[in-house]
C-alpha cells in the first residue's frame, strides 16, 4: 500500500508542476504585455483637440444669415436719412409759405403784390406744396414693389402740377433759384439713397467670419 501511495503522490506532484508551469507561462505573457503597454505610455504623447460640433456650424450660419439680412435690407438705413431730409423740406416749406403769405421776406427776390388775402394764402400754399411733395417723392426708395407703380404715378403727377405752379410763383417774384433748390435737393437725395443702397449691398455680400480660438493640450 505504501508503494502505491507514493506512485499516486508522484503523479499528483507531476500534474501540479505542469499546471504551475502553464500558469507561469501565462503570467510571463501577461507581464510582457504589461511591460509593452508601460513602455508605450512612457514614450507616447497625447494631443487633445476640440471636435467640431453642429452647434458651432449652426452659430456661424446663423450669424452670416443675420448679417446679410441686416445689411441687405437698406430701407431702415435710408429711412433715417430720408426722415432728416423730409424734416428739412418741411422747414423750408413753412418758410416759403410765410414769405409768400406776408408778400415779403428774404426768400423771394421781388414779392408779387397781391391785393386780396385769399390770393396771399393760395400763393403761400402753392409755394409750400412743392417742397412737401418733393420730400414725399423721395420715399420711393422704401416703397414696396407691389405699391411702386401706383406711388410713382401719383407722385409724378403731383410733382409736375405743383412744380409748374411753384415755377409760376417763382417767375412772378424773380425767385427761380428757389425752384432749382427744390429740384436739386430732390435729385441729390435720390442719388444719395442709391449710394447708401450700393454700400450696404456690398457689405451684405462680405460678412465677417466667426473665429473661435481653441488651445490644444499636450500631455507627455
Amino acid at each position: 500500500m505504501s508503494r502505491e501511495n507514493d506512485i499516486q503522490a508522484l503523479k499528483q506532484l507531476k500534474n501540479d508542476m505542469s499546471e504551475a508551469e502553464a500558469f507561469a507561462d501565462i503570467a510571463k505573457e501577461e507581464w510582457d504585455k504589461a511591460k509593452e503597454i508601460k513602455q508605450e505610455m512612457d514614450t507616447a504623447q497625447f494631443v487633445f483637440k476640440p471636435l467640431a460640433t453642429d452647434n458651432e456650424e449652426t452659430a456661424k450660419a446663423g450669424f452670416k444669415k443675420a448679417w446679410k439680412e441686416f445689411f441687405g435690407n437698406t430701407r431702415k438705413f435710408k429711412a433715417i436719412f430720408l426722415g432728416l431730409y423730409s424734416l428739412a423740406m418741411l422747414v423750408f416749406a413753412v418758410m416759403l409759405f410765410i414769405g409768400a403769405y406776408k408778400n415779403s421776406g428774404p426768400l423771394f427776390v421781388s414779392p408779387h403784390h397781391w391785393s386780396e388775402p385769399v390770393e396771399l394764402i393760395l400763393t403761400g400754399i402753392v409755394a409750400a406744396a412743392f417742397p412737401i411733395i418733393t420730400a414725399i417723392f423721395a420715399w420711393v426708395h422704401i416703397v414696396s414693389l407691389d405699391n411702386m407703380f401706383g406711388f410713382l404715378k401719383t407722385m409724378l403727377i403731383s410733382l409736375g402740377v405743383s412744380g409748374l405752379l411753384f415755377g409760376a410763383v417763382c417767375d412772378w417774384t424773380d425767385s427761380m433759384h428757389l425752384l432749382f433748390i427744390d429740384l436739386g435737393s430732390l435729385v441729390a437725395v435720390l442719388l444719395i439713397c442709391f449710394v447708401i443702397q450700393l454700400i450696404f449691398f456690398i457689405i451684405s455680400k462680405l460678412p465677417p467670419h466667426l473665429h473661435r480660438q481653441t488651445n490644444g493640450c499636450a500631455c507627455g
